[in-house]
């Protein structure tokens, strides 16, 4: 279990990084930022899943495992928003949701 702790801890500053971009005044920077971001987490998810496998796990559990240590990133996300603010951002616990949802 080493891997999935590792990407987990590893996804926690990305998606801080995703917040602040999306925090700061220009959306076109950080929708960028995102994308990129998103794209070499898929790689990065099947990495984890192939170690999984690799020791033992079945594909169905080694697929859930990977995909928690990628559900690290949006609370890293909507933590630097909620530090940094974007009053147009929606995130899970908010008690009112704003017409924009939290793009993390």
């Amino acid at each position: 279990m080493e891997v999935p702790m590792r990407h987990a801890l590893h996804n926690l500053p990305e998606g801080l990084a995703v917040g602040v971009g999306f925090a700061a005044p220009d959306l076109g920077n950080a929708v960028s930022l995102m994308t990129g971001i998103g794209i070499q987490n898929m790689p990065e998810g099947l990495v984890v899943a192939i170690a999984l496998v690799a020791a033992g796990r079945t594909r169905a559990r080694a697929f859930a495992i990977a995909l928690l240590t990628g559900l690290v990133e949006p609370v890293g996300g909507c933590s630097a928003v909620r530090r940094w603010g974007w009053p147009a951002c929606s995130c899970p616990g908010d008690s009112v949701a704003p017409p924009a949802p939290c793009s993390l």
